[in-house]
């Protein structure tokens, strides 16, 4: 049974997201015991549809996880190794300057983000915004200008390149493009069906339009534009999902059996792995999923948190628990998502309580 302070507690995240403006939604759900607790939706998907649970919104940086399942899955079928360097499948990596004379950036590097790997490439045209089925052109395209930052294995750098390098990887290494291979292998076996990348083909009827709040004006051009493809980021911010498709998800990171897509244990192999961590060790990127810790000190929690133009969306979990929360917007006010995922963190021991 969730309570009432909680309850107010969601009302409370889902007001500040959506500020005074009348424009965009929010849908919240929390889990608990790996079922669905407690869900509710606020405000509006467009001018003329309210927010339900079967909108869908850009799940932006929480595309991350699914990739990084991806790639544990890959190594648990014996398709590849978490240590195999980028080159046995992106030999077109060692064109990067220096890449000769250092330290092979390795798979989990990449999905740790300790590859020194920059965030984004300063390139235009197909490499950013190329749709799916493009994908791998994409990436290529983008290599030429990477510029690395750092030792292979010496820091965390977040970065979106990193999982583009590690999303083509791990499509060689399978054989299958990656959107088709997350599609099947992930997402339907989840009974994530109303996820995947994009209104690439046809228009998606519930998709959300994306509203970004800038100077109290909302521009929902940005969003639109970013529609038609991810480019070389497409694993790092490329899925498309509902609120109840996420619920499915979480459920799945807190113990529900899914050995069609990981067995428990190599899962719960992944989560106890050193995780890299920022110099105030407030966040750092484990092989699906991120370590979060809110900004007093009290709470830490895997999960994932994203922002996109027009979009935010965000999970956190505790496995011992078993519970978890998670969030979809299509209205953003700033770059940081902050204050989302200090006030979903905090709901993570109520709900255990």
């Amino acid at each position: 049974m969730i309570g009432a302070d909680v309850v107010a507690e969601v009302d409370r995240i889902a007001a500040f997201e959506l500020g005074r403006h009348d424009v965009g939604g929010v849908s919240v759900a929390l889990i608990a015991e790996a079922s669905v607790a407690f869900k509710r939706t606020y405000g509006w998907a467009d001018a003329n549809r309210r927010a339900d649970e079967s909108t869908v919104y850009r799940a932006a940086s929480v595309t991350k996880p699914f990739t990084g399942l991806m790639l544990l899955q890959l190594a648990e079928r014996g398709a590849l190794r978490l240590s195999d360097p980028l080159t046995r499948y992106v030999p077109e990596f060692a064109a990067v300057p220096a890449a000769n004379d250092r330290a092979a950036v390795s798979l989990v590097q990449l999905a740790t983000m300790t590859a020194g790997i920059p965030s984004e490439v300063a390139v235009e045209g197909e490499a950013r915004s190329a749709p799916p089925m493009h994908f791998e052109r994409a990436v290529l395209a983008a290599i030429p200008a990477i510029v690395p930052i750092a030792e292979p294995g010496t820091r965390f750098l977040y970065s979106n390149l990193s999982y583009g390098l590690l999303g083509l990887a791990c499509a060689r290494a399978a054989g299958r493009p990656y959107d088709e291979y997350l599609r099947d292998e992930i997402l339907r076996p989840l009974d994530m069906h109303a996820s995947g990348f994009g209104p690439t083909v046809a228009p998606i009827p519930t998709l959300a339009k994306g509203y970004d709040l800038t100077e109290g004006e909302a521009d929902t051009e940005a969003a639109e534009r970013e529609h038609r493809g991810r480019g070389y980021a497409l694993p790092a911010g490329g899925l498309y999902t509902t609120l109840d498709d996420l619920c499915r998800f979480v459920s799945f990171c807190v113990g529900t059996e899914a050995p069609a897509v990981l067995a428990s244990a190599t899962w719960s192999e992944a989560r106890d792995a050193l995780v890299a961590a920022d110099r105030d060790l407030n966040f750092g990127e484990g092989v699906g999923f991120a370590a979060i810790r809110d900004l007093a000190g009290s709470v830490a929690a895997p999960g994932h948190f994203g922002i996109v133009s027009g979009y935010k969306c965000g999970v956190v979990y505790s496995p011992q628990d078993r519970v978890g929360v998670a969030v979809c917007a299509n209205i953003t006010r700033t770059a940081d998502t902050t204050d989302l995922a200090r006030s979903m963190l905090a709901l993570l021991p109520r709900l255990a309580a």
